[in-house]
This record gives C-alpha cells, sequence and structure tokens, in this order.
C-alpha cells in the first residue's frame, strides 16, 4: 500500500456519500474482496432491486476494478479504474471506451464515502463496487442529501468564531416574498449574510440546493478555504493546493451536521 498522502494535488470536485442506515455497521474492509470485486459478482450478489442499475452500469465499463491502497484509523483509500463510455464525444455512431482513474476515500467513523473528480455517473462504478466488496450489498451505499437546516448550521459553523468565513452564494426555492412565491432565487455577493434581502428571504424559503461559501480559519492550516456545496452531496473545492487535513477539518464539520 502507498503511505499516507499530506497534499492533495489537483482536488476540485468531491461527491459525498455514505452507507445505508442498514449497512452502517456492518461493513468491513478485506483486501481480498476488495481485488475481487467486479459487476459480474455484484449481479450474485444483488437482492434484486438494484439489478437495472447494474446492468446500466456494465454497459458502459469495461474492465473494472477497485484497489485498496492505504488503510489507517481514521479512513481508508482506494483506487478505481475502468474503461468507461461517458456519452457521445465525437460526430460516430460509436461512441468509445475511455480509460478513467480516480480515488476514494472511506472514513471509518462516519462511514462516510468521498469520490474525487469522478462525477455522478461515475462515481457510482466505485462505490457499486466498494459497497459489493464490503457488505456483499452493491447497493449498500447512498448519496447523502442535505436539508434547509444542514445548510444553517453550515451557515453557523461558517459565521463562528474570532475570524469567521462567509456566505458568498445561494440557490433558494418556493421563496415566499410578499405577495409572491418564487420558484427560484439565486443571490450571490461577498458577505452575502450581511445582505438585507438575504436575511429576509432565506426565512421563508423551504429548500436550499447549493452554498458557496468561505471557511473560517482553520486550525489545520490558518487559512480559510473556499467552496461549494450541493444538497446532493457535490462539494466543489476552489482554492489551491489543498491540504489532506484541511479537507478532513471540513468534512468532521458536514459528518456532525449530518450524523
Amino acid at each position: 500500500m502507498q503511505k499516507e498522502p499530506g497534499l492533495i494535488n489537483m482536488l476540485k470536485n468531491i461527491i459525498i456519500y455514505r452507507y445505508s442506515d442498514k449497512e452502517r455497521n456492518n461493513w468491513k474492509v478485506d483486501e481480498d474482496r476488495i481485488k475481487s470485486s467486479n459487476f459480474e459478482n455484484c449481479l450474485i450478489n444483488d437482492k434484486g432491486y438494484y439489478q437495472k442499475r447494474i446492468e446500466n452500469l456494465i454497459s458502459k465499463t469495461e474492465n473494472e476494478s477497485i484497489s485498496l491502497d492505504f488503510s489507517g484509523n481514521e479512513y481508508h483509500r482506494f483506487t478505481v479504474s475502468c474503461l468507461y463510455k461517458s456519452g457521445s464525444i465525437q460526430a460516430s455512431d460509436e461512441t468509445p471506451f475511455i480509460p478513467v482513474l480516480f480515488e476514494m476515500i472511506l472514513r471509518n467513523e462516519s462511514s462516510f464515502i468521498l469520490c474525487f473528480d469522478s462525477g455522478k455517473n461515475l462515481s457510482k462504478v466505485g462505490t457499486t463496487l466498494l459497497a459489493n466488496a464490503t457488505t456483499g450489498n452493491p447497493s449498500a451505499i447512498e448519496h447523502i442529501l442535505l436539508n434547509k437546516q444542514n445548510f444553517t448550521d453550515l451557515q453557523n459553523w461558517v459565521l463562528s468564531g474570532s475570524l469567521p468565513g462567509q456566505i458568498k452564494r445561494m440557490t433558494m426555492h418556493n421563496v415566499e416574498y410578499g405577495y409572491f412565491r418564487y420558484k427560484q432565487i439565486v443571490l450571490r455577493s461577498e458577505n452575502l449574510q450581511n445582505s438585507e434581502l438575504f436575511k429576509s428571504l432565506y426565512p421563508s424559503t423551504p429548500i436550499v440546493t447549493n452554498m458557496s461559501f468561505s471557511t473560517p480559519l482553520l486550525r489545520a492550516s490558518g487559512r480559510s478555504i473556499s467552496g461549494r456545496i450541493n444538497y446532493w452531496g457535490g462539494l466543489t473545492i476552489y482554492s489551491g493546493g489543498l491540504l489532506e487535513s484541511e479537507l478532513f477539518e471540513l468534512i468532521r464539520v458536514l459528518e456532525r451536521i449530518l450524523q
């Protein structure tokens, strides 16, 4: 296995998953089972309701594999590789398979899974293989979903401390304001939390779909990092030279919010 790295290179996009309630305390990492996990035995282990999703992945994927690269007290790190057909990228009837490689981290205490730079569809290759290898159930890993209270709790953390961060952007839905209901309102500004318009609208919205923010100064590095999170667990980091310790400090906040 590789040594634990301290700097995450070229990290921009993360999708956060976690094990289902039923499987959250039942997973086990075994290197031999990880190595042998593929879509063929996913179909064998499937209980029936996930079969069509696996078959859809099979139609887009070849030579899929997952390997265990690092195992520690706080997390496990994996590499997923395959040939993947993501959609038409040229004027041809035949879409080519493209070699892809991405990393995943399984957080031991929270059972969160972080998929790096893979996108919604491709990340399902990794989560399906990992779920199959660690629980025998290929559908055991699910998206996290943030509700409005989760976004409120995240705001409270962002704005906490002697050197707080800031809210930079918010997308709200079904906002009732005055005599109107707005299907969607997007507000964008530095220090948006100080805007009177934001203060007026936020209490009346039942749904928040994404938020951009800068963190308070992090204990890990003494600096603030900028990012954006979507309600389905998509996390984008805008700050360069991201340290693993910085990422995990932010992830620990999300784990507390979503526990």
